[in-house]
Order: C-alpha cells, then structure tokens, then sequence
C-alpha cells in the first residue's frame, strides 16, 4: 500500500496487518516526520513516507514502511486482544 492508501483506509476505520508482525491487528496512528529547525521558534515537520502504526489492544507505537501494510477484515481480528483469528469479540 502507499501510505496515502493507508490513511484512506484508516479513515473509514480499517484495521490493518503488519508483514513482519503476522497474527497481530494495527490501526493507524499518523504519519511520521522529522522536525528540523535549530531556533525555538522554528519548526518544521518533515514527512518522512512512514506511517505509525499501534497494536490493537497496545498503546506502542511502530514506525512502519506502507509496503508493509496491508488491510485486513473487521471479522478477522479480536478487538479485545488484537490477535488475528481470534474468535473472542470480533465484530461481523
């Protein structure tokens, strides 16, 4: 997915799967940046195409390539544990 693709999905409440976290649910967080200024009074955030991305159920956050990400079924993950194939609250 491009990270565009990602926040689309994310905005119509999407929940997600991390390639290199398999069986775990993510939602979308934000987009990562950078901030860069030397001045207090200058700040600037730059995009860095990444996306951060938090467990279901966790509150860590995960800076994530969108080539990693892929959508997946509000039926296919708990929504308690965040565990993909877990049967306990899953919504149809």
């Amino acid at each position: 997915m491009t990270l565009d693709e990602v926040i689309k999905a994310a905005e119509v409440g999407s929940r997600f799967k991390v390639s290199y976290y398999p069986g775990i649910a993510f939602y979308f967080y934000r987009e990562d940046y950078v901030i860069e200024g030397h001045d207090w009074d200058y700040k600037e955030e730059i995009p860095t195409g990444m996306a951060i991305m938090v467990m279901v159920g966790d509150d860590c956050e995960h800076t994530v390539d969108p080539d990693d990400i892929e959508t997946i079924p509000d039926d296919a993950y708990c929504r308690d544990c965040g565990q993909i194939g877990c049967g306990h609250n899953v919504y149809s």
